[in-house]
């Protein structure tokens, strides 16, 4: 694994966090705006009419409904930081101690790096125990 692989990588998944947190700043605006001024929010660019007070004051919310995600939306997104987050951490525990060194060690990764090892332990003592378990298991 080259580092020019995990620092595309690494662009692709600091691109994806960056769409999430506008998504959490919209989100937080519209859970702001239904709890502390409802007669002043409003969506744009959909249906349903208004008083024109809730649209035009200073301190309206408008929220434009054509950015708004839904929640299976939500769900995709979610699901794409996981796979993300994945290639970024494989990628950089494939890179060299010296490689690793240059580069921005990505959060959580100790933690991925002891999980993979523990799984790689497993698989190895599956392997090896599989044959055993199959003569152990008693006849039916």
């Amino acid at each position: 694994m080259t580092v020019n692989a995990y620092a595309a990588s690494k662009a692709a998944f600091d691109g994806h966090v960056a769409k999430l947190n506008q998504l959490a700043e919209m989100l937080s605006d519209a859970a702001a705006g239904l709890k502390s001024r409802p007669g002043r929010m409003s969506f744009s660019n959909t249906s349903g009419s208004l008083p024109i007070a809730a649209r035009i004051n200073a301190d309206s919310i408008t929220i434009d409904a054509m950015g708004w995600k839904g929640a299976a939306q939500i769900q995709e997104m979610l699901a794409r930081w996981h796979e993300l987050r994945d290639i970024l951490l494989s990628r950089w525990l494939a890179l060299s101690t010296d490689e690793r060194a240059n580069v921005t060690t990505p959060e959580g990764a100790v933690e991925y790096a002891l999980a993979a090892a523990k799984d790689e332990e497993r698989r190895r003592s599956n392997g090896m125990l599989g044959p055993l378990r199959a003569f152990l298991k008693p006849a039916a």
